[in-house]
């Protein structure tokens, strides 16, 4: 592998999720980097996060004391890069003591969420060198820099096995918004056409479901059986991943960038049912490969499992891996990619 990173320091501020933050750390490493990382949130438990959103006075004390621990501890060091990821912790006072504490690093910030879904970051832009996001309608209206999510070599290996394809359709992910009603619908479909689907539907934790079915209408014919509150390791998530014809995908209501799954797909060379309409004016679309859905009325074509996969441009395809991600984000990439086959229409216009 180029050593395009070699006697680069970086200090890396990510949230712990799905061990993304570990892809992107190995990368950089392996690349020649030297790598201190941090998670981005001083925790990750329930509680944390929903005290973080409804209100930061609630946690501010233990965020305050989690990045004075931090800056204490890279204060004599020097970095050429201050890669944060999401950003929503990040305290105002800290990025203008890193800033000051680092004057030669590039401070950039990567949001794979969007900005409806991801409060008190707007306060924080302002101090960053170059900011990217995946959710191509936040680029357009905030400037910043389009770039989509990326895949790992595991995904590369997944499209390498030869293993028995027992699972026509599988969804692994949360459950969230209309995900519930969509996906049960779409079970149903299937069934009647004697297609084998695995759907591993998670909560984060009994007591959100029992909200969910206490307040969410659809939420009130479902059974706690119906979901997982364990969440899926990346090795079961791989696993599952080498069984399954066709993955299923539904973005979040707020967001109109690709998700992880979306990407990650096209590393492992299998099919994906979507929600997403944008999609389709991305540059490795193909029918044969992806199948839209309406979110309102979803209708599966069952012929779209017998289709022979298209064989997407391992050109293209680079781009989308973690290497060329990560070198993307540092400015050192050997050039700048549109990641579009044509424009995607303005929010409120034709897809």
């Amino acid at each position: 592998m180029e050593k395009q990173l070699s006697n680069k320091k970086i200090l890396f501020l990510c949230p712990k999720f799905f061990g993304y933050h570990e892809v992107i750390s190995r990368s950089m490493r392996e690349q020649g980097a030297e790598v201190d990382f941090y998670d981005e949130r001083p925790a990750n438990s329930v509680s944390f996060k929903v005290a973080q959103r409804l209100s930061k006075s609630v946690v501010n004390k233990k965020v305050q004391k989690y990045y004075k621990q931090i800056l204490d501890e890279v204060s004599d060091k020097h970095y050429d890069y201050i890669l944060i990821i999401r950003g929503e912790s990040i305290p105002v006072d800290a990025l203008k003591m890193l800033k000051s504490q680092c004057t030669d690093a590039s401070l950039i910030l990567y949001l794979w969420d969007s900005m409806e879904n991801n409060l008190f970051i707007k306060e924080k832009l302002q101090y960053f060198d170059q900011i990217y996001s995946f959710n191509d309608e936040d680029c357009r209206a905030m400037g910043f820099t389009f770039r989509p999510l990326f895949f790992s070599d595991d995904y590369i290996a997944i499209s390498e096995d030869r293993s028995k394809e027992d699972i026509d359709l599988l969804f692994v992910g949360t459950v969230h918004s209309d995900r519930f009603k969509l996906l049960n619908n779409v079970k149903k479909q299937l069934a009647k056409k004697q297609l084998h689907t695995y759907f591993y539907m998670y909560v984060p934790s009994k007591m959100m479901y029992y909200l969910k079915r206490l307040f969410v209408k659809e939420y009130r014919v479902t059974k706690a059986s119906d979901f997982r509150f364990d969440s899926v390791s990346a090795q079961d998530i791989v696993a599952l991943l080498k069984r399954a014809g066709a993955v299923i995908d539904i973005q979040h209501a707020k967001q109109s960038g690709l998700t992880m799954r979306t990407i990650e797909m096209l590393g492992a060379n299998k099919r994906m049912i979507t929600t997403n309409q944008k999609v389709r004016h991305y540059d490795f679309y193909h029918e044969d490969n992806i199948q839209i859905i309406d979110r309102e009325a979803p209708q599966v074509d069952a012929d779209f499992f017998k289709a022979d996969k298209y064989e997407i441009d391992a050109e293209i395809k680079e781009r989308y891996h973690v290497d060329y991600f990560v070198r993307e984000l540092l400015g050192l990439a050997s050039e700048k990619h549109q990641y579009y086959s044509k424009q995607i229409p303005e929010p409120g216009q034709s897809n």
